[in-house]
């Protein structure tokens, strides 16, 4: 009960604290999501496992024991008639007095669950848990490009428009400009596929699709505040899995994460939501997700927010370099930074 009740505190905190950040969330696939959790989960369940075959176990034992200790109770008392050591009326008695026992000796028992419950909880870790995931190598289409025809969004009962006539093709890097509250964030989660929206559509070569799906689009949407997961550094950048040694080089070469490994490894475990980590550092661990990301879309809302000025222009010249050709668009406060975009969308 020990073990069951720690698996299931510390997964049920990990996964509260990481499923919080719902834009990040929305944009993962179950591939992403299994990855991330299916250890936790089988863990917690196979604790749980544990847990009912010691009470099913028990169960069955304390049974036994109630059974056998009642027929040689009424033995011993039968024998003792039978021999004139005590009279009929104490079969009479026991036979009242002894039921009543063992019944409520059999109602302890009920407090455990029974061999059926135990069954599907090992079924449910041996086929659901651990069945694999044959989406995980699924592949998206090839080359996409995205089309802006007088955009409206929906949030709520609210609609919202945007007033864009404009296609982008992959290679292009968009400065979206716009005074604050213009929606220059509503409008990137809506290309992201985050809010439900009309006017905004991919295409490929092949096909256009529709409706939107954030799995299938191979959008990556960077908030300003970042999701940390309470894991180490290498799991927080591929979202759970170990990295390659080829991924690993290319962080490394990158200097993006320069500041962080002067004080922390590939190793180093990092607290629930980044409390460890400055603005700055969490933001460059996002940062860090798009160089071994293969989304064709990246969409950075005030991603470089908390950098400084010469940390920010570093990061988004590697990022114009590694993402050569692919789509960029961004916001930013900071005005200089509109100078790293081929061109500027004004809200």
């Amino acid at each position: 009960m020990k073990n069951m009740q720690e698996a299931f505190a510390l997964s049920n905190k990990e996964m509260l604290t990481t499923l919080s950040h719902i834009d990040t969330m929305k944009q993962w696939s179950d591939a992403v999501l299994e990855q991330l959790f299916s250890s936790q989960l089988t863990s917690m369940y196979q604790t749980l496992a544990n847990t009912n075959t010691f009470a099913q176990t028990t169960s069955l034992v304390l049974n036994a024991i109630n059974q056998i200790a009642q027929i040689g109770v009424y033995l011993f008392m039968i024998q003792g008639i039978l021999q004139d050591e005590l009279p009929t009326s104490a079969l009479i008695l026991i036979g009242v007095l002894l039921p009543i026992y063992f019944s409520a000796l059999s109602g302890l028992t009920k407090i455990n669950l029974d061999t059926a419950t135990l069954r599907t909880n090992q079924r449910f870790v041996n086929e659901e848990l651990a069945a694999p995931d044959d989406r995980w190598n699924q592949t998206c289409e090839a080359t996409l490009s995205l089309t802006f025809d007088h955009p409206v969004v929906s949030i709520g009962n609210h609609s919202f428009s945007f007033p864009i006539e404009e296609t982008l093709k992959p290679g292009e890097h968009i400065y979206l400009a716009g005074a604050s509250g213009k929606g220059k964030s509503t409008f990137l989660k809506a290309i992201a596929g985050l809010y439900p929206s009309e006017g905004i559509s991919l295409s490929t070569k092949s096909k256009r699709i529709k409706p939107r799906n954030p799995e299938t689009d191979k959008t990556l949407y960077l908030a300003q505040d970042p999701t940390i997961l309470s894991r180490t550094i290498e799991e927080n950048l591929v979202w759970g899995r170990k990295m390659t040694g080829e991924e690993k080089t290319i962080i490394e070469t990158s200097g993006i994460l320069a500041p962080i490994f002067q004080q922390r490894s590939w190793t180093s475990r990092l607290t629930e939501n980044g409390a460890d980590l400055s603005g700055g550092e969490k933001q460059r661990i996002a940062l860090a997700r798009i160089l071994l990301s293969d989304a064709e879309i990246i969409l950075l809302d005030e991603a470089t927010s908390s950098l400084d000025d010469k940390a920010a222009e570093k990061i988004m010249k590697c990022l114009k370099k590694h993402a050569e050709k692919r789509m960029i668009i961004y916001t930013s406060h900071k005005k200089e930074e509109q100078r790293f975009c081929d061109r500027t969308i004004a809200l």
